[in-house]
């Protein structure tokens, strides 16, 4: 089982009583989309929705109308039956440019970017949706010291992809797809009180999980989230906020 599927994702729901999978929850949408005017006309884009609850949050509160795509389909199958007020689509970020051409003008990503194979085409294929001038914001896990691939963490089989973002990295590929890194902000202190939190409330709503998911399930998401809180309590992954610009 991997988290980022459509049954993790569920079960994070059940535990966090809202779709969301990402860190801080609508803490850190308000966080990441703070110094953004609310604008309900404005076209977002959603990279890695998952089960569709950040998108409704963002449009609910007015920072514009807002489209999204997953890879899995049975989770973008979930999200447009619990949200039928926004357009959900599955696709590959590798490709996702075939869909959408110079659309939006904003575009944010929170905890998926880890998860894309080759951050490099995602972000090549991200600047076709985009507007000249728009901005992406990626909320997602750091390596900042170069740790993570030796670590004990990475060594999980359900870990194994993950590929947190190193800050000249990110920087090299957003140079070579059409963006500039603008800025960034070191979100670690945060993840660590968000990701001790969610080990508390996973254990609290162990019964719920159990009645709808089983024991077996309850058991892997619980050990994935004190391994996950233990490698950013150590050090091993932080979490941070990017903001690019489409040239």
């Amino acid at each position: 089982m991997r988290m980022n599927t459509s049954e993790g994702k569920s079960i994070l729901a059940l535990v966090r009583d809202e779709a969301f999978a990402h860190a801080g929850e609508g803490e850190s949408i308000d966080l990441v989309l703070g110094r953004v005017t609310k604008d309900p006309d404005r076209e977002v884009l959603d990279v890695g929705c998952g089960l569709g609850g950040t998108a409704d949050y963002v449009q609910q509160n007015g920072w514009g109308q807002v489209s999204g795509f997953d890879i899995d389909s049975r989770t973008v199958e979930l999200a447009a039956r619990r949200y039928p007020g926004h357009t959900f689509v599955q696709a590959d970020v590798g490709e996702v440019g075939s869909i959408w051409q110079s659309r939006f003008d904003l575009l944010y990503c929170f905890n998926a970017f880890y998860a894309f194979p080759d951050q490099q085409k995602a972000l090549e294929q991200l600047a076709v949706t985009a507007r000249p001038g728009a901005s992406f914001l990626i909320f997602d896990y750091t390596d900042p010291d170069r740790r993570y691939e030796g670590s004990v963490f990475a060594k999980r089989e359900d870990a194994s992809f993950w590929r947190p973002i190193h800050l000249d990295d990110l920087a090299a590929h957003a140079a070579a797809t059409g963006w500039s890194l603008d800025s960034s902000v070191d979100l670690t202190p945060d993840y660590r009180r968000w990701y001790a939190d969610l080990v508390r409330r996973i254990e609290g709503r162990k019964a719920a999980v159990i009645a709808s998911f089983g024991e077996e399930r309850f058991a892997f998401v619980h050990a994935f989230y004190v391994a996950l809180r233990d490698a950013v309590e150590n050090g091993t992954l932080g979490g941070g906020l990017f903001h690019l610009t489409r040239k």
